[in-house]
């Protein structure tokens, strides 16, 4: 059997996961030649680090204890997909596509010993959607109906496009490298590709190994780029705030539990999210005040609702149909704000507490995009075949946001604060993070 893993960039923003397989290295020099990684992409190797160990955590819960309902690698692909997507962007089709930096399968491997598993570049139209064609075994073998797979070509590491720092370039391939190394290991039967426990584990070893690289690169930068701030006594940081709240449910549809469509299977989902992010920087006089906070903010709410089932019909006696039925809608609003503002740093020494707080206003270029589609495929006539798919959109604005911390000064560390706050909200379905990192500089 000949299968294909592909690379899901939107695991990793600009990268790929659920792969197996790396291709054989280039040469030193082609990653050399990729420019090093500067102070301006820490961030975004923070943000590479947070989607890794999600995955990680993900695949070594699996490890632990796998679901009853996973019972092939697709199926896993599929559910970390759902789960990554609702945890990171909400629904699906809010996730930039198929071109290398979105969902869409960019790279992946072909999980075949016998072609020493290449690594292969999946092929889109000019539109971004995937080319389809029937696999060489299925023409071989004159299969109907026709076993179909996402076209692919080959591509190796010296031809992995990228337009990254090298070290999330590297990262990539350290996590395709051991797959690709169990891939052609002989000691790898080919029938453990088609075991979901052994998937699991072998791609959460290749996010540990990507990890390792993305670690070691954070605290490279943050040696390199740490600025010792002047000594005056001030206060100086940030207040980092996060609310999350998501909810997701499958229902399974199992032959005849459709009272009409008898013989129909499949899914449905429905899931909501609903994320609130603002970041802000401080700078304070050492015994408190009101003050001037320069922040960024956002905020996102989703919502999908969607079905897939198909089933055996016919039109007539002369065509054997498989009738798919593809439908759903979703909606999405989100906003972002940036500015300056007003806020207050608190210091008691009573109780030897600090507290800050500031608002975020209403954020008025907002936008709301509502994609309604169904697409059946198989049936016999007008009637039952029509396609629709479409997509609205307007500005709105959003509610803005308030933000406040108190915490308690270490008397052995009164002039740090690092504090990491995470609580659940009422519903039990989404939390609220904070986190506080201030240091005042002794004055001289």
């Amino acid at each position: 059997m000949r299968t294909t893993f592909g690379q899901t960039s939107a695991f990793r923003i600009t990268t790929y996961a659920l792969t197996l397989g790396a291709l054989w290295l280039s040469s030193p020099a082609a990653l050399a030649a990729r420019r090093p990684c500067d102070c301006d992409n820490l961030e975004q190797v923070e943000e590479h680090i947070a989607q890794q160990e999600f995955l990680r955590k993900l695949f070594q819960q699996w490890e632990e204890y796998m679901p009853t309902s996973l019972n092939t690698p697709e199926d896993v692909r599929q559910r970390a997909l759902t789960l990554f997507h609702l945890t990171f962007y909400g629904v699906p089709t809010e996730v930039p596509q198929g071109t290398g930096s979105g969902a869409g399968a960019a790279y992946g491997t072909l999980l075949d010993p016998d072609e020493h598993c290449p690594l292969v570049k999946y092929l889109y139209d000019e539109k971004g959607n995937a080319i389809i064609r029937e696999t060489q075994r299925s023409r071989e073998e004159h299969r109907n109906p026709p076993q179909l797979e996402q076209a692919w070509e080959r591509i190796t590491e010296r031809e992995y496009p990228s337009r990254e720092c090298a070290a999330l370039v590297r990262f990539t391939l350290a996590h395709e490298r051991h797959h690709q190394h169990t891939c052609q290991s002989p000691s790898t039967p080919k029938s453990n590709w088609e075991n979901a426990r052994f998937f699991v584990k072998n791609d959460r070893e290749a996010y540990e190994a990507g990890l390792d690289i993305l670690y070691a690169e954070r605290d490279r930068l943050k040696r390199q780029c740490e600025k010792h701030p002047p000594r005056d006594g001030r206060w100086r940081g940030t207040l980092k705030y996060a609310y999350v709240y998501h909810t997701f449910n499958s229902e399974i549809l199992e032959k005849g539990s459709n009272n009409v469509y008898l013989d129909a299977t499949g899914e449905s989902q429905r899931g909501e999210r609903r994320t609130v992010r603002a970041r802000a920087s401080i700078d304070a006089p050492s015994g408190g005040g009101n003050i001037k906070l320069p922040y960024r903010a956002s905020r996102q709410e989703a919502w999908f609702n969607k079905i897939l089932w198909e089933m055996p019909g016919e039109c007539g006696w002369y065509k054997k149909t498989n009738w798919k039925f593809d439908a759903g809608n979703e909606m999405r609003s989100e906003a972002n704000i940036s500015g300056t503002a007003d806020g207050e740093l608190r210091i008691d020494e009573t109780s030897g507490t600090l507290t800050i707080e500031y608002d975020v206003p209403q954020m008025p270029e907002g936008t709301h995009t509502r994609h309604d589609w169904t697409k059946p495929e198989g049936t016999c006539g007008e009637r039952t075949d029509r396609k629709s798919d479409t997509t609205q959109g307007r500005v709105q604005t959003m509610p803005g946001v308030s933000v406040s911390m108190k915490v308690t000064i270490d008397p052995k560390h009164p002039n740090d604060v690092d504090v990491v706050r995470i609580e659940t909200d009422g519903t039990g379905k989404g939390q609220h993070y904070w986190a506080l990192q201030l240091h005042r500089q002794p004055a001289e």
